[in-house]
């Protein structure tokens, strides 16, 4: 016996019971994946994928190296720009310096600094000291 509108056959009847015994299930091969699909990626996209990467991780190596050596360039002009500035400032400063030793030492400016605020006078040329031990 059979369900009405239905393609399925009763398990429990009579008829599948006696039928049942002699049917045997077939095996159909075919319409699944092949055997290339269940490999997975093949090598050639692999190793195509495998040589873009090395190709990215080279850039960005390229890349940082480029920025780390950017980076040290600016910082050693930075230190130069302050050297400079201190080299011109050390050179000012003895620029004074040899002006202000110049006026020192003036002979003219001794001599008046020697007469006027220390009272001192030139030693006379006829002035001489004469020593005899006898």
């Amino acid at each position: 016996m059979s369900y009405r509108g239905s393609e399925a056959e009763r398990l429990d009847s009579r008829e599948f019971a006696q039928q049942g015994a002699r049917r045997s299930f077939d095996v159909v091969e075919g319409a699944g994946l092949d055997s290339a699909a269940r490999r997975g990626v093949a090598p050639e996209r692999l190793a195509a994928f495998r040589l873009a990467l090395a190709c990215v991780a080279v850039f960005l190596v390229l890349g940082v190296a480029r920025v780390a050596v950017t980076a040290a360039t600016v910082q050693t002009l930075e230190a130069n720009s302050g050297l400079t500035g201190q080299v011109s400032a050390a050179e000012d400063t003895a620029k004074e310096l040899r002006i202000e030793a110049a006026v020192l030492s003036n002979n003219s400016r001794i001599t008046t600094i020697a007469t006027e605020n220390l009272g001192m006078v030139y030693a006379g040329a006829g002035e001489s000291l004469t020593v005899s031990v006898s």
